[in-house]
């Protein structure tokens, strides 16, 4: 499953799900507090979970973008 914001169109929470025996177990997380950077809206907290149980969050400090590599560099 795929939660998009309705205005912004950002990705807010991902979840996917597996069988194991009988039991359905899902793995997800969930994106908050965006921010413009170099014209790109990123989140700067990241949230996972395993069956509804909180496995980590990232607060992210700083985002770094790589630069757009030369033509030459995307030929075979």
């Amino acid at each position: 499953d795929v939660y998009i914001h309705p205005q912004d169109f950002i990705i807010l929470k991902v979840i996917g799900y597996c069988q194991i025996e009988q039991n359905k177990r899902s793995i997800g997380a969930e994106f908050s507090e965006f921010k413009q950077v170099d014209g790109i809206l990123l989140p700067y907290k990241i949230v996972n979970y395993a069956n509804d149980f909180k496995l980590s969050e990232t607060d992210i400090m700083k985002y770094r973008i790589n630069p757009h590599p030369a033509a030459a560099q995307c030929n075979p």
